[in-house]
């Protein structure tokens, strides 16, 4: 502002002097506002069930993350939609994508395998954010992650 001689200075020895009305012209101006970004529209969308088989997840759960994150959603043709990018995002962040694991543990096999009680495997799985996913009443784990723990020496 000083460059572009907007205020005017003195100087009074080693003191810079400003004029008392150029100051309070400063606090009279209206300030920049900030232009809103319209929001993206969402034009992808997975239904309930394509949401369950890709992350292993049940609907009361789903319905849990949706709300707790905010997650756009839609209902057409009676069938709920949720935003795709949005699932994904939540998804990746919290566990990865289970679609391209072929490869699993049972919990059994890995208490027999590395010497580890339920509790263990359970609580390796959790601090290590390691891929697993429900069948039936059974628990299966990502056999790839899960070595590479070990491999690590966790």
């Amino acid at each position: 502002m000083i460059d572009r001689n907007e205020i005017s200075l003195a100087k009074a020895g080693t003191r810079t002097i400003l004029m008392r009305s150029d100051f309070d012209k400063l606090f009279d101006l209206p300030k920049p506002v900030k232009e809103k970004k319209e929001p993206k529209a969402i034009t992808e969308f997975y239904t309930v069930k394509d949401i369950e088989k890709l992350f292993f997840i049940k609907y009361g759960r789903l319905n849990t993350i949706i709300k707790e994150n905010n997650i756009p959603k839609t209902v057409h043709s009676g069938k709920l939609h949720v935003s795709k990018p949005h699932i994904d995002r939540y998804f990746k962040k919290t566990k990865g994508n289970t679609g391209n694991i072929t490869e699993w543990y049972s919990v059994k096999e890995l208490q027999e395998k590395y010497n580890l009680t339920r509790d263990q495997v359970y609580s390796r799985v959790h601090d290590n954010n390691i891929p697993k996913q429900r069948v039936g009443k059974y628990v299966k784990i990502s056999k790839q992650h899960f070595d590479e723990l070990f491999e690590i020496g966790v």
